[in-house]
């Protein structure tokens, strides 16, 4: 084989093509069309009938009650914080590598993110979170969603739930209570 040969021979390897978004569209090209048009036409930009259809449908195939369409996952993020509660004067950790706007999302409740490093897969590290809160005075903390390592952070959250009762329960009760 000459030196040219195996050039061309290499460029057919590299030009395979990974993904075919064309055919993808093409498939759906006529609904997809239909869809954009109609929401053009009645100047349908924000909310209506298109955003009431799409959480109806998106509830019912998560088989939730309800389901909030929002413009994009910061909101997402900020209005699921605002759902749990999250205020002024709590702290929420965060993994360190996430993208800005899972911080941005605790700030915009008035919340601080606290950031605990990731392990080598890239998941929040379960011995620093334990660390972070046996040794920063945290007293308690709302699991969020902290991917493959759930159930060390759940055990980890009962025994701060555990600590946190002792020590209410050896403080004198007050006399508004």
């Amino acid at each position: 084989m000459n030196r040219y040969k195996s050039r061309d021979l290499l460029n057919e390897i590299i030009s395979v093509p990974f993904l075919d978004l064309k055919a993808q569209h093409h498939q759906i090209y006529n609904e997809v069309d239909d869809r954009i048009t109609d929401v053009i036409t009645n100047t349908a930009f924000i909310l209506g009938k298109h955003v009431e259809e799409f959480e109806e449908r998106f509830a019912e195939a998560q088989g939730a009650k309800y389901c909030i369409g929002v413009s994009s996952g910061t909101d997402a993020l900020h209005v699921a914080l605002l759902a749990l509660g999250i205020g002024p004067g709590d702290k929420v950790i965060v993994p360190v590598n996430t993208f800005v706007a899972t911080a941005e999302a605790v700030s915009l409740c008035g919340a601080e993110p606290v950031f605990v490093d990731c392990d080598e897969y890239y998941n929040m590290d379960v011995q620093k979170l334990r660390d972070l809160l046996n040794n920063s005075g945290i007293e308690g903390f709302r699991n969020l969603g902290i991917g493959s390592q759930r159930s060390e952070v759940r055990g980890q959250r009962a025994e701060i739930r555990s600590r946190r009762s002792e020590v209410r329960s050896q403080q004198p009760q007050s006399r508004d209570q």
